[in-house]
């Protein structure tokens, strides 16, 4: 058996080397005709390449970067760079070296700066992944790539494929099995209890400050864009805000940005609350969701993503 692989590898070894001898060949044959080639002529024209895209976990997300190189092969310079991409299943777009919209499944980006005929720049795209770490590498699907000189429309765009690869515990890439997230959320949410306190009162009002102290987590790698605290509260109540700060309207943003897989935030809403009567036994209803392009991803079934905080105020 130890004979036949070595066999093998050696054969494989002769195919390569006969192949690399053969295109040495072809390459020292044809040079004579590319040195009196007349230079390119006609608009931009570019060729396209991604580097692989290798993802390493931080402790909290899976980040890493892509590079692609755009070599211009036409006898113009592009003004700019158009470039367009989809999104793997499981990757996130972070930012990249130009300016970029994007949704749930693609992004278009304006890379400014042209490129010289014959000359090559290269870019970098920066993604994340809501996966938790493994032990095993992962890969996930494959994702199209198209550059465009100067914009929508133009010629000579090129066009390449590129997935991310999700690094082992280890650090490993080896071997990697296919990763694709979640497709039901498991938020988990805990609150309370309320902290109370009156604030000084005009005209025989009497006016509170309430304070609930929150804990949202991502129970597993549903692709969103942020959390958020939906919140059911008694008539009388104003607006909430958070501490850290988020966006509120009637419910709030949980502070900060996307969330991994077993990544934990706690922070306080606080609103004011003035009740028609005394004594007051009332209560708070919270409930935590992902939002991924705009929409609330459905929660599984029994949930974990809810509580009720009593709002209890003596006479």
């Amino acid at each position: 058996m130890n004979l036949i692989h070595g066999g093998r590898r050696l054969m494989a070894v002769g195919v390569l080397s006969l192949a690399a001898l053969a295109f040495v060949g072809s390459a020292a044959a044809a040079s004579p005709a590319v040195a009196g080639q007349a230079p390119a002529t006609g608009p931009a024209k570019f060729t396209v390449d991604t580097a692989p895209l290798v993802l390493s976990h931080d402790g909290t997300h899976y980040t890493g970067d892509l590079r692609v190189t755009v070599r211009n092969v036409g006898g113009e310079a592009s003004e700019n760079t158009m470039m367009e991409l989809g999104l793997p299943a499981g990757l996130r777009f972070n930012s990249s070296d130009g300016v970029c919209t994007f949704g749930e499944a693609r992004v278009y980006c304006a890379m400014f700066g042209g490129i010289e005929p014959g000359a090559r720049k290269t870019y970098t795209l920066s993604f994340g992944s809501w996966a938790a770490p493994s032990a095993r590498a992962r890969i996930t699907s494959v994702a199209d790539l198209t550059v465009t000189p100067d914009g929508e429309g133009a010629t000579g765009a090129a066009s390449d494929t590129y997935a991310g690869i999700l690094k082992s515990t280890t650090g490993s890439i080896r071997h990697p099995r296919p990763y694709a997230p979640s497709t039901v959320a498991r938020t988990q949410l805990t609150a309370g209890p309320a902290a109370i306190r009156e604030l000084p009162g005009t005209a025989g009002t009497r006016e509170f400050e309430v304070r609930i102290p929150v804990t949202v987590r991502a129970g597993n790698d549903i692709p969103n864009d942020f959390g958020v605290v939906r919140i059911a509260k008694p008539e009388g109540t104003s607006l909430p805000h958070t501490e850290p700060s988020a966006v509120c309207t009637l419910d709030c943003e949980v502070p900060g940005d996307w969330m991994a897989a077993g990544e934990t935030r706690t922070f306080d809403i606080v609103f004011t609350y003035n009740p028609a009567t005394l004594p007051v036994d009332e209560k708070v209803t919270l409930e935590g969701v992902m939002n991924h392009g705009g929409l609330i991803q459905p929660e599984a079934t029994p949930a974990r993503n809810t509580a009720t905080v009593p709002l209890t105020i003596a006479a």
